[in-house]
């Protein structure tokens, strides 16, 4: 089974995927009343793209080239690997994953700021979706939604929220010690941020400084200096 959970940022998403692996880690069922991703009920092994304590790194190039059988995936923020934007390059080993997963006993629940910045070929075979935003007393709230076609000359999708008891709240502070919300995915590159300013060309600026006659001095861009 393929399941989303997909909303604002900050809104909480990590926190419920940790949640979730945490307790697959533990051999626990992850299905609760109003909040069901999975078919399997314990798996041999939990992949992530994000730390967590008992899971494995998950590879995402890798779907479909490596031998995932009886285990969970969880991925946070998929639109960094397969952005709909982006669809060229899918590859075929992906197609073939998300179209063959269910025959490896594989369950697989992905994250998102939003629905459709996620690849159509993943978002066609995702079977449960889930809108996450806080309720009250600042709780998490996971609501289901369906979705359905109108035939009216052609087909078109639509999505509405469950009817019945569909929502799902759960305790922030409870998760926390699972998951680090500041840890970037692995493709988010840690490298400095430029520190070039900005600066009126008329104006002298410092460019560095050098040692002229065994003297301090810095060098100015209007090729001047300054003796310190």
């Amino acid at each position: 089974m393929v399941s989303a959970i997909f909303g604002l940022p900050g809104v909480g998403k990590s926190l419920i995927l940790s949640w979730l692996g945490a307790r697959a880690v533990q051999g626990k069922n992850i299905n609760v009343h109003g909040f069901a991703v999975s078919t399997e009920k314990t798996y041999q092994r939990v992949y992530t793209n994000f730390p967590l304590d008992g899971a494995y790194k998950l590879d995402f190039d890798l779907l479909g080239l490596a031998d995932y059988n009886h285990c969970l995936i969880l991925i946070d923020e998929i639109q960094l690997y397969a952005d709909s934007r982006n669809f060229k390059n899918f590859s075929d080993n992906l197609s073939n994953f998300f179209t063959q997963h269910r025959k490896d006993h594989i369950d697989l629940v992905w994250c998102s700021q939003s629905y459709k910045n996620t690849d159509l070929r993943i978002r066609s075979v995702t079977d449960k979706l889930y809108y996450l935003d806080r309720g009250f007393f600042n709780l998490l709230r996971v609501r289901a939604i369906n979705s359905f076609f109108r035939v009216n000359g052609d087909i078109q999708e639509g999505y509405e929220y469950c009817s019945g008891f569909n929502t799902k709240y759960f305790i922030p502070s409870r998760m926390y010690k699972y998951c680090d919300s500041w840890t970037k995915m692995r493709n988010m590159v840690n490298r400095p941020a430029p520190s070039e300013l900005w600066v009126n060309e008329d104006k002298a600026v410092p460019l560095g400084d050098t040692i002229v006659e065994g003297k301090a001095v810095t060098l100015m861009s209007d090729d001047t200096i300054i003796i310190e």
